[in-house]
Parts: structure tokens; C-alpha cells; sequence
């Protein structure tokens, strides 16, 4: 049987690895955090906008990331509350894995594509699945543990319901919303903030904002998640092992179930990976451009539509208007009919029968002609 490859070595004693990197992340934050000199940004000093005077926080936001640090003033507080509270109202607990790759900023994605080829599942325990990637080649790191929590809910309802067979029940989950976490860098001083107010983070809380590494908050994960997002949705590999999860706990009175990856099966899994003609991730990222591009559309059909309804109203509320000043306007009297020569001779007898005297009766008859128009 051939070796598995050098980034990863020997599947035994990853799961001792993957706990022990985990609890020096846990360690190593629990001593920023008290550091004397501690620069770390938390919830409160967030919020109130005040720390202790030997405190000199810093930040990059208007510049590069990698760029020169300057204080924080009163503008970035308010900058950074913002993007805060609408990154609290655009998630509401777990993250679907479609949403992972199309919210990525374009230089995690690009890089998930070029340097993160092979991803492994080394356990699935209780609804959550242990990946192993390969690293990059530039960092020190050989490789990088990416744990995914599928939502205990729906797991234990698939687990104990017998309306689904544990292969749909796979199905289901694959598409459904995931909490996430990463050992690598990027993870940590990026996007572990962001997971943790999205409600999407799996392992420690970070309430520590990243002021200098990403004070924008922008982006959702790694090159290392984004690689195992794509796998959970379009591998076959993946899929069957959450069926052979689901087939464990259904079996299970407490819905248990626990599985590791044989090495027979991951080697079958990483020549396939290998031996790629496409990746699924530019798949995902023109259905998620495309998917945009229609909501865009959408949004600018409903916007024309707001305007000439918007436009119509008013026509209508003029055209009101106009009809009630008309109503008060009295109607013009009926003009009478002139009349014949003959009648006209016979009024100005009768004038001249009723005694007038002459300038009277003269005055009588012009008036009577005038009327008529003669």
C-alpha cells in the first residue's frame, strides 16, 4: 500500500495534534488577555470607548492591513460599532456552507484554489467532522485542522427520526448551516472575531477585535475552510462519510456515533483530489456571482417599479386635485337663444308703448339691441 503523503504523516495521533494546538491557542490568548502590556481591544473597552491609560491601542483601518498603525480616535470606535451591529443583523446562528465561499474576499478564494489542494476527514464525531489540509508550503505549519459542527438540532432530529434513511439525512446536512473553526493565522487574527458575533464560530470565542489585522471586518474565512466548504458540498468522499455517521447514531440510543478515516480510504480520496480536471470552487464562485448578478437585477426592476408607481400616484393626486378645484368653479349660465327680427320688432314696440319719454325710450331700445347683438 502506498505512504500517505509527508504533510500529513501517520492519521494516528492527529486527534492528540489537533487538541493540543487548541489548547495552546486557548493558552496563549488567556495571556494576551492579562498581559500588562496588553493590546487587545475587548467588548468593553469597544463599547465605552475608555481603558486604563498604559493601554495604547492601535489600528490600520483606512489603510492596508500591513500598514503603519496610528491611535484609535473616536471616529474608528464609531466605524468599528457599525460594522459590528450589521454583522450581528446579517447572521442569526451557523452559516451555510455556499455562503462560506461566496461572502470570501476574493484573495482567500484565489489562494484556497492555488495552494490548498487536499482535504481529508480524519473524524466525525456526534455531527461534527475533523478536515485535515495541506498547508501552503510558506508557513511552517505542515498542515491545518478545520473543524466543522453541523446544527445539534437538526442532527439529533435526523439521528432519532425515522422519516429519513441516513443517506438524505446526510443530504440535508451537507446543505444545511455549519459553525466553523481553522488553527491556522489567518483564522485567528482575521475572521475568529467575525465567526464568533455571526454565531458561526466553533471552539474559543473571540471578543477581541481585530483592529489591526482586519478592523473592516471584512471577509468570512481562510483559504483552508474555503477548501473544505467546497468539499462538503460537492464531494462524494464527504458525503459518504456523513452517511456512515448518521447510520451510527441512528443505531445509537444517543444518537452517537464516531468515526476515523482509514488510510486506505484517504489515500483513494487524495488521488482523486490529485487527479482534478475542474475545481468546484469556480463553480461556486460564478453560481454565487451569477446568483448576485440576479438579485441586482431584481433590485433595480423593484427600484424602476417603486418610481413609476411613485410617479403614477402623483399623476393621480394631480389629477384630483384638478377635478376638485373644477367642482368649485359655478357653472357658466346657458346663453340665451338671440332673438328673430320679429320678436326683436315686437320688444321694441312694446318699449315704445309704455309712455317713456324719448332719451328714455331711445336708451331702452340701444340696450335691447346691444343684447342682441345688433
Amino acid at each position: 500500500m502506498a505512504e500517505l503523503p509527508e504533510w500529513l504523516g501517520d492519521l494516528k495521533g492527529k486527534i492528540a495534534e489537533a487538541n493540543r494546538l487548541s489548547d495552546t491557542d486557548t493558552a496563549r490568548r488567556i495571556a494576551a488577555e492579562k498581559a500588562t502590556n496588553s493590546v487587545i481591544m475587548s467588548t468593553d473597552d469597544l463599547q465605552t470607548g475608555q481603558w486604563d491609560a498604559t493601554k495604547i491601542l492601535k489600528t490600520t483601518i483606512g489603510g492596508s492591513e500591513w500598514g503603519e498603525k496610528r491611535e484609535i480616535t473616536p471616529a474608528d470606535l464609531a466605524r468599528f460599532k457599525k460594522r459590528v451591529a450589521e454583522l450581528q443583523k446579517a447572521y442569526v446562528g451557523g452559516i451555510l456552507p455556499e455562503q462560506v465561499i461566496s461572502l470570501s474576499r476574493t484573495i482567500d478564494i484565489q489562494r484556497a484554489k492555488a495552494e490548498i489542494k487536499s482535504s481529508i476527514i480524519q473524524q466525525a464525531l456526534n455531527g461534527k467532522l475533523r478536515f485535515i489540509t495541506n498547508s501552503s508550503g510558506k508557513s511552517p505549519e505542515k498542515r491545518h485542522f478545520v473543524n466543522v459542527e453541523f446544527n445539534k438540532q437538526l442532527y439529533n432530529s435526523l439521528a432519532g427520526g425515522g422519516n429519513t434513511t441516513a443517506h438524505q439525512a446526510a443530504l440535508r446536512l451537507r446543505k444545511s448551516r455549519v459553525l466553523f473553526e481553522c488553527d491556522c493565522g489567518r483564522h485567528t487574527y482575521w475572521y475568529r472575531y467575525i465567526a464568533t458575533i455571526g454565531q458561526y464560530n466553533c471552539g474559543r470565542a473571540e471578543n477581541g477585535f481585530p483592529k489591526v489585522r482586519n478592523p473592516e471586518l471584512r471577509g468570512v474565512a481562510c483559504k483552508h475552510v474555503i477548501r473544505v466548504m467546497s468539499e462538503i458540498m460537492h464531494s462524494g468522499y464527504v458525503l459518504a462519510t456523513i452517511t456512515n455517521m448518521m447510520t451510527k447514531a441512528k443505531s445509537h440510543a444517543l444518537n452517537q456515533a464516531q468515526l476515523r478515516g482509514k488510510k486506505v480510504d484517504v489515500l483513494k480520496e487524495l488521488e482523486k483530489q490529485a487527479n482534478r480536471k475542474t475545481d468546484k470552487i469556480d463553480a461556486q464562485v460564478s453560481k454565487a456571482q451569477a446568483k448576485k448578478n440576479k438579485q441586482e437585477l431584481n433590485k433595480e426592476i423593484a427600484r424602476l417599479k417603486a418610481i413609476a408607481e411613485k410617479a403614477k400616484a402623483k399623476q393621480a393626486k394631480q389629477a384630483a386635485k384638478l377635478e376638485a378645484e373644477k367642482a368649485k368653479i359655478p357653472p357658466t349660465k346657458k346663453a340665451k337663444k338671440p332673438m328673430s327680427a320679429q320678436q326683436l320688432e315686437r320688444e321694441i314696440n312694446h318699449i315704445k308703448r309704455l309712455g317713456l319719454t324719448s332719451d328714455q325710450e331711445a336708451a331702452m331700445i340701444a340696450i335691447l339691441r346691444q343684447s342682441q347683438g345688433r
